[in-house]
């Protein structure tokens, strides 16, 4: 489950581009992806095909040296959706083309860093290389967990490296009715969490709190480590809710085989109740880097569950890199 992501009109967006002087945008890296799939699809008793942007993004960020050994940095990014035309030009699609999907600012130095604004939990953040069908159907997202949430209203700090070690802690805040009215308005929600990094061996452990919801705690627990050329990971969720009396679980396992340095196979499966009753998901993927950042993909997914129902589709995606 993703926390709805935050709108920002093109006007708004070229206000800020014709703002920055030419010494500003020098300064600026600006980065990106474009990432385009058409896939045919199985629902139900249904049949359709659909050309969709798998998390293609835009983003600018820029870190300056102050002094005493401090840094300040700022990131802004944005999901992009270069297959949904602007409703200016007669455009009806529902989704926003370009949307808030991180922005911070923040000080780094010799104590660690912190930093303010939208951005990806520390549970979050510890289950990244695990899933290798993120923002495609297989995305653990969609059937195996509710914790890759990204918050607004935040401060996390990072603590440094030491001996492989590394602690995230952030709070979220939640806003008060603006009515001043009795009615009690969210609580605010914490994630935190301990990795241990040393050679391409990661593991971690992460604790939210009211975060997805009130009264909704989660645990997380991940491992990646290489065994030759195989890549392999696994994942162990466990939701839960105070108003229900049973926790609830999940599970992901996932590897990745290097044939040669162009062409990589994926393979992921997980089960879980913390979605919804009963639901698998198992995907299989090949990529080919093509040179340049430019990567070509086919994937196949198969999701089942008892609440949101079966649903299955192969595709063909191209990965562009700047």
């Amino acid at each position: 489950m993703k926390t709805p992501r935050i709108a920002i009109t093109n006007s708004v967006l070229a206000g800020v581009i014709a703002s920055l002087t030419p010494a500003t945008l020098n300064a600026l890296e600006v980065y990106g992806e474009i990432n385009m799939s058409r896939q045919e699809i199985s629902e139900g008793d249904e049949d359709f095909s659909s050309i969709r942007s798998n998390g293609s993004a835009i983003g600018v960020t820029e870190e300056r040296q102050l002094n005493h050994g401090v840094a300040a940095e700022f990131l802004l990014e944005y999901e992009i959706m270069p297959d949904q035309p602007v409703a200016s030009t007669g455009g009806n699609s529902e989704q926003e083309p370009l949307t808030l999907s991180a922005g911070y600012v923040g000080l780094s130095g010799r104590v660690g860093q912190l930093k303010i604004g939208y951005f990806a939990t520390p549970l979050n953040i510890i289950g990244e290389g695990v899933d290798y069908f993120t923002d495609l159907h297989g995305d653990k997202a969609r059937y195996i967990s509710t914790g890759d949430v990204d918050i607004s209203n935040a401060v996390m700090y990072t603590s440094p490296e030491y001996q492989g070690l590394t602690a995230r802690i952030s709070h979220v805040s939640y806003d008060d009715t603006p009515d001043g009215s009795d009615d009690e308005g969210r609580s605010d929600g914490a994630s935190m969490s301990l990795s241990y990094e040393r050679g391409d061996l990661f593991t971690g452990l992460a604790y939210d709190t009211e975060v997805e919801g009130d009264d909704i705690d989660l645990i997380r627990l991940v491992i990646r480590f290489p065994v030759g050329p195989v890549s392999l990971g696994a994942l162990w969720e466990q939701r839960d809710v105070l108003a229900e009396s049973d926790a609830t679980t999940g599970w992901l396992a996932s590897a990745e085989v290097s044939l040669n340095t162009e062409l990589a196979v994926q393979l992921q499966y997980g089960a879980s109740d913390n979605v919804a009753e009963n639901s698998t998901s198992a995907s299989l993927g090949a990529t080919y880097a093509m040179g340049n950042d430019v990567g070509l993909y086919v994937f196949a997914t198969e999701n089942t569950s008892d609440e949101i129902g079966d649903e299955s589709e192969v595709g063909l995606g191209i990965s562009y890199v700047f």
